[in-house]
């Protein structure tokens, strides 16, 4: 297997940008990772090109209007992960010897507003299990029932990623708030306000990969998806439901990825990390560690590093805590023994009482 390494990057600043079009800005990122790759017309043997919503031949339009067509031109899409799969099936090609310099590149241009998905069907748009600020108030709901993590929590992660922005010129937010400021944001779902939702925007990014030697050398690529009947499992609401502890993808793919590139989570020294909202940048954390803690309480590595930037030394398995209700977690009775039922008629108030107190997300 060959080994790949980063010849050159390139990026177009994310915001809104209502003048420019998708492919003027995917063209802004491909020129500048060729020029810094030093790659010339023809320099490359093949172009993978992952977006979401730019539609049919993307990634055509994009290299036709700097005169690049003529080889091998690869739409991908995989929703959130487009760019990581665009980026993991070239580096496959390289590895395997089929191209030796490929151009890998991504570009968006999403919609205002509430993420749509065609992935979804109508009854789950309508009943809020999709992609949307109330599924993941849900989510962060649970999070702070399971974990103790409070809204000040919340606010402290979008303090910190504002001040990562504030000094990255290509950020879509670029000035520095408190965490007094975002909690005086409008509630959108509750417990979540409007700055710690992700915002739908735009921008382009692009890096040329080569054969052999190099650096920085690309150690791994990783993808993984949902276990059958875990739809948008990452310790969603539908999973603690169940009292089920799956395996998610995010977890499934770092372990790979750690597996592949031969280091473990304490080798770290920086950490991107994708997420929707505050809460699921807490729940995150622990899919990039193999360390199996099942709590996040205020005192955790793993919560002590979202909250202040830094790559903890060790991270939870799930430092958003357990996603199963408290229920779970109570003693087991001996084998034959059963709690007694005391008769209640059916739908009464209180069989209904009994039902909230066993699902957590009835008290948040």
């Amino acid at each position: 297997m060959n080994g790949v390494h980063v010849a050159g990057v390139g990026i177009h600043p994310f915001g809104r940008h209502p003048d420019v079009t998708a492919t003027d800005m995917g063209a802004h990122a491909v020129r500048a990772a060729l020029a810094d790759a030093g790659v010339g017309r023809g320099g490359f043997a093949a172009a993978f090109c992952g977006t979401a919503y730019g539609g049919i031949a993307t990634g055509h339009r994009v290299l036709a209007a700097l005169g690049l067509t003529g080889g091998p031109i690869v739409d991908i899409e995989a929703g959130c992960a487009s760019g990581a799969a665009a980026l993991s099936v070239a580096a496959g090609a390289i590895a395997a010897g089929q191209y030796d310099t490929v151009l890998v590149f991504g570009v968006e241009k999403m919609p205002a507003g509430f993420i749509r998905s065609s992935f979804f069907a109508p009854w789950q748009e309508a009943a809020g299990l999709t992609p949307a600020p109330a599924y993941f108030a849900l989510r962060a709901q649970q999070l702070m029932v399971a974990s103790g993590v409070t809204e000040r929590d919340l606010a402290d992660v979008v303090v910190k990623n504002r001040r990562h922005g504030a000094a990255n010129p290509d950020a879509m937010f670029r000035s520095a708030v408190t965490a007094e400021e975002v909690l005086a944001s409008r509630v959108v779902c509750a417990p979540l306000r409007l700055w710690m939702l992700c915002s739908p925007n735009e921008g382009a990014a692009a890096v040329v990969l080569r054969a052999g030697p190099g650096s920085p050398e690309l150690r791994a690529a990783a993808l993984r998806s949902h276990l059958p009947g875990y739809v948008l499992n990452e310790g969603t609401p539908m999973s603690g439901l169940i009292g089920a502890d799956p395996p998610t993808p995010s977890r499934m793919a770092a372990d790979a990825a750690y597996g592949e590139a031969g280091v473990g989570p304490e080798d770290l020294d920086v950490v991107e990390c994708q997420d929707t909202d505050a809460a699921r940048r807490l729940s995150r954390a622990p899919a990039r560690g193999r360390h199996r803690s099942r709590r996040a309480s205020t005192g955790q590595p793993e919560r002590r590093a979202a909250l202040q930037g830094g790559a903890p030394r060790r991270l939870g398995a799930r430092a958003g805590g357990r996603t199963g209700p408290p229920a779970a977690r109570r003693r087991r009775r001996p084998p034959g023994r059963r709690r007694p039922r005391r008769p209640r008629p059916h739908g009464g108030p209180g069989r209904q009482r009994q039902r909230r107190r066993a699902h957590p997300l009835s008290r948040a």
